[in-house]
C-alpha cells in the first residue's frame, strides 16, 4: 500500500483560502472600496484653512 504526501493538498487548500480572502476584500463594493470612498469624501470636505501652520 502506498501512502500519499499531504503537502500538495495542504498547499492547494491554503492557496484557495488566501485567494478567497483577497477576493472578498478587493471585490467591488468591498471594504477597500468603501475606505477609498471615505477618504475621497474627507479630502473633499477638508479646506485649506484646516491645515496646521508649517514651521
Amino acid at each position: 500500500m502506498t501512502t500519499t504526501d499531504p503537502w500538495p493538498a495542504i498547499l492547494i487548500g491554503v492557496g484557495i483560502a488566501v485567494a478567497a480572502c483577497l477576493w472578498t476584500l478587493f471585490r467591488r463594493g468591498s471594504i477597500a472600496d468603501r475606505a477609498r470612498a471615505d477618504q475621497q469624501l474627507l479630502d473633499e470636505l477638508a479646506s485649506p484653512g484646516d491645515e496646521p501652520p508649517v514651521d
